[in-house]
């Protein structure tokens, strides 16, 4: 049975690296990649929307896609509009401007003209369609207007109290929304918090400049200032390191600058130090690879480096052990399967190697045996 869909496609008309022609049949079957299907919706309105959510979460425009409309065969369509095909024919390419979610003016309820509404906004980018719904009182148009960027929009918009539609009017990066911002604070829900997230610099330095950064500081002033430095200007991740003030090292650790690297190694912030181990520097991991907490050990093994596996292999700690036979080296689940710790033997089955579970499935402690004798199910499936 073939049905009739739609599919998107980027702007050159490829899909799973499949280059797609009008009149043509493709059959996803013939790929090695049995996990790949075509993605098809299978009512217009959906598309729609799904389109709209596409284009208003990744900041994309329309001519960046097509859409397509195809038969699709060998699947079993239930009640879903979205079905997953191996096999379809390109029948046409949709025109964007003749696509609606209604086929009348006397056919439409307030749902679905709000979906055509927003999918004009994103799609179009009219004047016209922002002058024309600037004043209505749904959310997710004027939020969808706010993300479009139209200064017609922008210049009323910014004048909501909703956190959410005054991020998307600054997510423009229009100077005059900024100064709004700063001169109304009271009257914008959360707007510190609204210049905290944005992040320009020049914001969060007018924000410092009322509130010095000081070792008194209250809770709410040091979370402030930690969001602050999340953002990792040098001044800022500077003055912290320069004044020594280390209620502010883990935010400034999460940074990975290589100046500050070798402060933080010799920290007792088991957070500092796992930060260290993140950001990979050797003569910082050659020092914590013998650090007496074992979380900081696990932490190493966890970027299943060889040079630091062929020493934690034989670590005092099991859940150091355990870390490092989930990398699957051969060489460590050899010496791993006869472990002491049952914790051990168990997380070597979990990792599947058959002569490992054939070895396992005969283990004195039943919760080894019984794992392993289940991927065995597994394998011979």
């Amino acid at each position: 049975m073939e049905n009739v869909g739609y599919l998107l496609t980027s702007k050159d008309s490829v899909y799973h690296n499949l280059k797609l022609k009008i009149g043509k049949s493709y059959n996803l079957e013939k790929l090695k990649d049995n996990e790949l299907c075509f993605q098809i919706f299978n009512d217009i309105s959906f598309f729609l929307c799904a389109m709209t959510d596409l284009l208003d979460c990744t900041s994309k425009n329309l001519n960046e896609f097509k859409i397509f409309e195809v038969l699709y065969s060998n699947c079993n369509p239930d009640e879903s509009v979205f079905i997953l095909a191996k096999q379809i024919k390109i029948l046409k390419e949709i025109d964007y401007e003749n696509v609606k979610i209604y086929s009348n003016d006397e056919d439409i309820d307030n749902i679905d003209l709000i979906k055509q509404k927003i999918f004009d906004i994103l799609i179009f980018k009219r004047d016209k369609d922002f002058q024309e719904n600037i004043f209505s009182d749904d959310y997710t148009l004027k939020l969808a207007m706010a993300k479009v960027g139209n200064n017609y929009a922008l210049d009323h918009l910014i004048k909501e109290t909703d956190y959410q539609i005054v991020k998307a009017v600054l997510s423009n990066y229009r100077p005059k929304d900024f100064k709004y911002v700063k001169e109304n604070l009271d009257k914008i829900t959360y707007s510190i918090d609204l210049l905290l997230e944005i992040g320009r610099k020049e914001d969060l330095d007018w924000l410092l400049e009322e509130s010095q950064f000081s070792e008194k500081d209250d809770w709410s002033d040091i979370r402030f200032k930690k969001e602050i430095l999340k953002h990792g200007y040098n001044d800022h991740l500077d003055y912290i390191i320069e004044n020594q003030l280390t209620e502010y090292y883990y935010p400034v650790s999460k940074i990975h600058r290589k100046k500050d690297l070798g402060l933080f190694v010799n920290s007792v912030d088991l957070d500092i130090l796992k930060e260290v181990v993140l950001a990979g520097r050797q003569e910082d991991l050659d020092k914590l690879v013998l650090q007496p907490n074992y979380q900081i050990r696990k932490s190493i093994a966890k970027l299943s480096i060889d040079k630091y596996l062929d020493i934690l292999v034989y670590d005092r700690d099991y859940r150091v052990r355990k870390e490092v036979a989930r990398q699957k080296r051969d060489k460590d689940l050899d010496i791993l399967v006869s472990d002491k710790d049952q914790a051990v033997r168990v997380t070597v089955a979990e990792q599947g190697r058959e002569k490992d579970l054939l070895i396992l499935k005969d283990d004195i402690y039943n919760i080894v045996s019984s794992v392993a004798k289940e991927k065995l199910k597994e394998l011979k499936k």
